[in-house]
């Protein structure tokens, strides 16, 4: 992310817990993207991040998304897995299933797309899809995946 996006976002101002919010990004920011979604998945600096803060803050981003006009896919990277430190493994079947109830509730967004900087968090994330898919298949959950990782 390109200093003067950052930029935009601390101006924004403190975001509270569970809530996210979309700031235009302009072609010098050097994404190709129409908008970035900052999501707090943090309760308080004292209380440590849970993969179900985490899910609620990827729950808040897709709900952003959704609210703007025209976007129609969304990019996410291996969320929780920086700040939160939490393995990748332990948080891609939540995530990956609030992003499927999301799309299978109804929604505007088409695809929505996993970006990842490393092979780890790649092959997390397709192994949980991959069990999910299996457990759809079995009749075990009724979601639908448009995701791609």
């Amino acid at each position: 992310v390109s200093a003067a996006a950052a930029a935009r976002l601390v101006d924004a101002g403190p975001l509270a817990y569970g809530d996210a919010r979309a700031v235009a990004l302009a072609p010098d920011d050097g994404l190709r993207a129409q908008f970035l979604v900052q999501a707090n998945t943090e309760a308080d600096d004292d209380v440590p991040h849970t993969p179900e803060s985490v899910t609620r803050g990827v729950a808040a981003a897709l709900r952003v998304a959704e609210s703007l006009a025209n976007v129609r896919s969304m990019a996410l990277p291996s969320v929780g897995t920086g700040a939160a430190r939490f393995a990748p493994a332990a948080l891609a079947p939540e995530i990956l299933g609030a992003v499927a109830d999301h799309l299978a509730a109804g929604s505007y967004l088409e695809r929505v797309v996993f970006a990842f900087v490393d092979e780890a968090s790649h092959h997390a994330y397709a192994r949980a899809l991959d069990r999910l898919r299996r457990a759809a298949e079995r009749g075990e959950a009724a979601r639908r995946y448009a995701v791609h990782v």
